[in-house]
């Protein structure tokens, strides 16, 4: 739960069932200052080694290199142990990525595969906070991994999986705006018309993207799309992936339209589309944050992925917050 400031005094009914047996049970209450406290304690947990596929690998990565950079903007503690980890996980993966990157700087599944706008925005996304975080990542790299994003961000989607298809392309323009490319006006036009097929993940995106690079126009246009999408109640917001979400965008009695993100992850997405948008929305950043601070169980979210997307969100507000 969430205390807020008028609230100085709270109750916590704790029953017991009438045979439990005196004195056996327990009780473990934790209390943090800010959103993002409750989810600090065991960050370094997600540290672990890269195995599998170009996704799998990334998985792995992604989530080490936001514990860095809560340790980095922060000021976290890290115990030199997992300093050492960290550093020995970041050059396992980078031998595996540069194996599987293709000749055009992107990446697909293995090695050899076709380059995909997903994953190759994923691998981008994932090194541009590792050169936030401090850490050197190879020039040649970035620069053929920019070119193949740039490439991608114009393209058609397919007539299969349009809306999956979409949501990359709006990835691929949000990493590319995190390294500081702008969209050519051609790929904004596609981007744009794209974006009545998309969920609100790449809704998203594009928000953040658009008002990245100055475009608030666009971007206000984009927006309001993906609030027109969020399922609201008088105490929280989400952009879970409910039957009534689902309706607003076409589909009925179908199945969810994508496997990459769980309720949570779209929900942390949006919640940083929010903070681009309406930094000084109290009321509405705090419905979303409470849903999905109440989400969260010792393990963290879901999965790595999920998790490392929630931290960047909690990381924004509270950098946000001041």
């Amino acid at each position: 739960g969430i205390l807020k400031d008028d609230a100085l005094v709270t109750t916590l009914p704790l029953k017991l069932t009438p045979d439990a047996r005196p004195g056996s049970a327990r009780f473990k209450l934790s209390l943090a200052a800010s959103a993002i406290g409750p989810v600090l304690g065991n960050f370094d947990t997600l540290i672990d080694y890269p195995y599998g596929c170009t996704e799998q690998t990334m998985s792995r990565l992604m989530p080490s290199v936001v514990a860095m950079q809560l340790h980095q903007k922060l000021g976290l503690p890290l115990d030199p142990a997992t300093e050492k980890l960290f550093k020995d996980v970041q050059r396992a993966s980078f031998i595996k990525l540069a194996q599987y990157q293709n000749d055009n700087g992107g990446w697909g599944w293995w090695g050899g595969d076709a380059s995909n706008p997903y994953l190759t925005a994923y691998v981008m996304e994932g090194l541009y906070y590792l050169r936030q975080a401090g850490y050197k990542v190879d020039q040649s790299m970035i620069d053929a991994g920019k070119a193949q994003l740039k490439q991608l961000a114009g393209a058609a989607p397919a007539n299969e999986w349009q809306r999956e298809a979409a949501t990359d392309q709006a990835y691929v323009a949000y990493v590319s705006s995190l390294w500081g490319d702008k969209l050519a006006s051609a790929s904004m036009s596609t981007q744009l018309g794209n974006s009545l097929k998309m969920g609100p993940e790449g809704l998203s995106f594009l928000t953040i993207a658009l008002k990245r690079q100055g475009n608030d126009r666009a971007a206000k246009a984009v927006y309001d799309q993906l609030m027109s999408l969020a399922n609201k109640s008088w105490e929280y917001t989400t952009w879970e992936h409910t039957d009534e979400l689902m309706k607003k965008l076409g589909e009925r009695n179908a199945l969810d339209y994508t496997y990459r993100f769980t309720g949570t992850e779209t929900t942390a997405l949006a919640l940083q589309a929010v903070l681009a948008m309406e930094p000084s929305n109290d009321k509405l950043l705090a419905s979303i944050r409470r849903w999905i601070l109440m989400q969260h169980d010792e393990n963290g979210w879901s999965n790595t992925k999920t998790t490392s997307r929630v931290f960047l969100a909690l990381l924004d507000d509270e950098l946000s917050a001041g």
